[in-house]
């Protein structure tokens, strides 16, 4: 990898080779997919008519568009024409733009399966109530509102141009050390430490669940064996826990 008078990153053939050879791999795997998520859905009518199902079908359309549009952009800008990110042009300033909103639905998205999930199971009386298709509905909504607000407010306020750091099309974020590690807490690591916590609470709520679903099992067929027990108690704990993703 080598530097242009532009300061833009040139890729050696055999760097390009690796990255267009991962890109498509991802491509290839990734496309066919989400296609299929989202035609599974939206072509089932008791999945369509379950409001959860449609923060999975938001989920695999952001995903979607970020494997056809930003990962075929920054291929193109950084492998086969570094000069489009010459200057900070408006292909660059473009890409830069897409960059962020897919990943933020994306990331939202899943912290609000999370929660959903974690009501499924921990408030099984209260879930319909609370997890309506309304409250759903405001979700997704919520997610697109705030991917937008923040790639227009950021790509205003600092800009969006060539980022040496990153060696990517993106927000500028050199000269502003504290609003990157802001935005990386609250984009990055509190999602992330809320997809933990959730889980790991949603997995613990699943095995304790398990547990008085075996010992009532043992009661009523009067099993004493470990044995027989434990492959009870995981064959149940499998079944829940693949209920609670789906």
């Amino acid at each position: 990898m080598t530097w242009n008078k532009s300061t833009v990153q040139v890729y050696s053939n055999d760097e390009v080779s690796v990255l267009v050879a991962v890109t498509a791999l991802i491509l290839t795997l990734a496309v066919p997919s989400n296609i299929l998520v989202l035609l599974g859905y939206l072509s089932s009518p008791s999945a369509r008519r379950k409001p959860s199902n449609l923060l999975l079908i938001n989920m695999a359309f952001s995903e979607l568009l970020t494997t056809l549009v930003v990962i075929p952009l920054q291929l193109i800008i950084h492998c086969t024409n570094p000069s489009l990110a010459r200057d900070d042009g408006t292909w660059c300033k473009l890409t830069g733009a897409l960059t962020y909103p897919f990943y933020i639905v994306t990331v939202a998205t899943m912290v609000c399966i999370s929660v959903d999930r974690f009501y499924a199971i921990r408030a099984p009386l209260k879930y319909k109530s609370k997890m309506t298709g309304k409250c759903i509905g405001a979700m997704i909504i919520y997610t697109w509102l705030h991917a937008t607000t923040f790639s227009l407010v950021f790509a205003f306020v600092i800009g969006i141009g060539y980022n040496e750091q990153s060696a990517a099309c993106s927000i500028v974020w050199d000269d502003h050390f504290e609003v990157s590690v802001i935005v990386a807490t609250t984009h990055i690591l509190l999602p992330f430490i809320l997809l933990i916590v959730l889980n790991c609470n949603l997995v613990t709520s699943l095995r304790k669940q398990n547990r008085n679903l075996v010992n009532q099992l043992d009661r009523e067929l009067n099993v004493p064996t470990r044995f027989v027990k434990g492959s009870a108690r995981h064959g149940r704990f499998l079944c829940g826990f693949a209920q609670a993703l789906c």
